[in-house]
């Protein structure tokens, strides 16, 4: 909830930054798309590079957190030619389901946001930041979900010292992740054939704060881009009731299931946090849905053997369950699954090693 006096007393001393209303990537069908985004304050963060200091991501990451949300601000949302008003909840989040006046095809299309201006609170109109839907192919053979922390990034959740000092002191361009992810995850989209078009989405129980981070991680790394489905501090709309790391995570999965009901799906994730069990919950809430289920082990032996317990149930509910060293394992019982093609084991094997070798190489 935020405290509008906030507002007020920035605005009087003139420290209030522009206020912009910032859509995130939305997602969504030919006849209906969803979007959100949030109304805060201008972040000022610089694009991430190598050679920024600690002491400047660790500013930009404060300034990531600090840049104080708008409330009951009107926002004008277009996608498609067709425009849709909606207002800012108490945190300055905004959400708008769009019915596009023309169907929209297969891919990528451009949204906008527009910040109204205000009478009654003074706000003045903020410049339009655009964005993308993405509209899911109908011959897509699967959509994959992947977490996001030690599942694509590197983050040592399992350390909360270590996961803090990483998030505060890096940056996009700094950030390093597991070996042949992103030639895995190019391969999956291209599916058995190596032609397709099948949906990727993150789901992390990261803020929303660090959306602008992660895309930046995505795009510096060479990771495939896909809507992202993160957390809202405080009461999240999106997760469903008993809240915390599980209701999130079950709340967006089950929703982009619901989407898209003619889809199967494969579910990526770590063995650090509760993947495995949130996971294995969605199988059991949407029989038949789950082709296989890949999680990245990260843990000790104890985490292990309950991951292990967990993974049994799964496999006795028919669906695949690989707890992989490394990406390399998941993406060879993804091609023997039928989930990639033979053709692109290769590059995801090659991209491992060399991955592996530029790190011994770094570290010697």
């Amino acid at each position: 909830m935020v405290d509008e006096g906030v507002l007020r007393a920035k605005r009087a001393t003139g420290v209030l930054r522009p206020l912009r209303a910032r859509p995130y990537q939305g997602h969504g069908t030919a006849s209906l798309v969803h979007v959100k985004g949030r109304v805060r304050e201008q972040t000022g963060v610089a694009s991430p590079l190598p050679s920024h200091r600690p002491v400047q991501n660790l500013v930009a990451m404060v300034r990531r957190f600090t840049a104080t949300p708008v409330p009951g601000a009107r926002v004008l949302v277009e996608v498609g030619g067709t425009q849709v008003q909606v207002s800012s909840d108490a945190d300055g989040y905004f959400r708008a389901a769009v019915h596009p006046e023309l169907t929209l095809e297969p891919g990528w299309h451009d949204l906008s946001a527009t910040l109204l201006a205000d009478a009654t609170s003074g706000w003045p109109a903020g410049e339009t930041l655009s964005s993308q839907v993405l509209v899911p192919a109908p011959d897509a053979s699967f959509g994959i979900i992947s977490d996001l922390d030690d599942t694509v990034i590197r983050s040592e959740i399992t350390s909360p010292a270590r996961a803090l000092a990483t998030m505060l002191f890096h940056n996009a361009s700094t950030r390093a992740p597991f070996q042949g992810v992103a030639t895995f995850y190019k391969a999956l989209q291209a599916g058995p054939s190596g032609e397709q078009s099948n949906p990727l989405f993150y789901v992390s129980s990261s803020p929303w704060n660090l959306y602008d981070l992660i895309t930046a991680f995505l795009e510096v790394q060479g990771i495939p881009v896909g809507p992202l489905f993160l957390r809202a501090w405080g009461l999240d709309a999106d997760a469903l009731p008993g809240g915390g790391h599980s209701g999130h995570k079950s709340g967006l999965i089950l929703g982009l299931l619901d989407t898209y009901p003619t889809l199967p799906f494969v579910l990526i994730g770590d063995s650090g946090q509760l993947d495995p069990e949130i996971y294995r919950d969605v199988v059991l809430a949407r029989p038949g849905r789950i082709l296989s289920v890949y999680i990245r082990d990260v843990t000790t032996p104890e985490r292990d053997a309950v991951v292990g317990a967990v993974a049994q149930e799964v496999r006795d509910l028919g669906v695949e369950f690989v707890l992989a060293p490394d990406t390399d394992a998941a993406a060879r019982h993804a091609t023997d699954l039928g989930l990639v093609g033979v053709d692109a084991l290769p590059d995801v094997v090659e991209a491992v090693e060399e991955a592996e070798l530029t790190e011994e190489i770094v570290g010697s």
